[in-house]
């Protein structure tokens, strides 16, 4: 694991794996409170799903999975499983965005780096790979309408707005977020 440590007022990400002696999996709600602070915004996280009845109706079956807490004059939002699966319990993802005063272990801080200075630092991507190692280009959307473009490393995103176009140079594209999470 990393360690974190401050420069000219910004926080560092030691190791893309840990932000203030918070690990993913491991610490708990109480833990990011006592870390982060009680000024957030919480919003319960709900996963929809469908099931059959003994009798072979199908169901929607909606369960409470987690809770997001938005740390707004941080620039962060932390996303913590609730679930009592244990090895799914616990913080799940910090996503920083372009105001967080943070730095990712190689340099890279969300608002004034672009994709090409993320892969100066982090080595190359094959943008048009189709499977699904690392490094890899995803495009992703949790509502259908909101899509991303993602560089994805082990333990670390780095995200921009919008899906690719075609033909566009997706090393000029911002870098407008940092995600870090652990794989599973």
């Amino acid at each position: 694991m990393g360690t974190v440590s401050h420069v000219l007022g910004q926080t560092v990400i030691q190791g893309d794996s840990m932000f203030l002696g918070l690990q993913f999996r491991k610490s708990s709600l109480e833990q990011v409170k006592a870390q982060l602070g009680n000024r957030y915004r919480a919003k319960k996280i709900v996963s929809v799903g469908t099931g059959k009845t003994r009798d072979g109706y199908c169901i929607r079956i909606k369960r409470e999975t987690g809770v997001s807490m938005h740390y707004r004059k941080q620039g962060l939002i932390c996303y913590i499983n609730t679930t009592t699966t244990k090895w799914r319990q616990g913080l799940a993802l910090i996503a920083f965005d372009s105001t967080a005063n943070v730095s990712s272990a190689r340099g890279i801080q969300p608002g004034k780096h672009r994709f090409s200075d993320v892969i100066a630092q982090y080595g190359p991507i094959d943008f048009d790979k189709k499977d699904t190692s690392l490094p890899a280009v995803q495009e992703i959307s949790s509502d259908g309408e909101h899509w991303y473009t993602v560089l994805v490393f082990p333990n670390i995103r780095f995200i921009s707005p919008g899906k690719k176009q075609p033909g566009e140079n997706l090393l000029l594209r911002p870098v407008t977020g940092i995600w870090l999470e652990k794989e599973y």
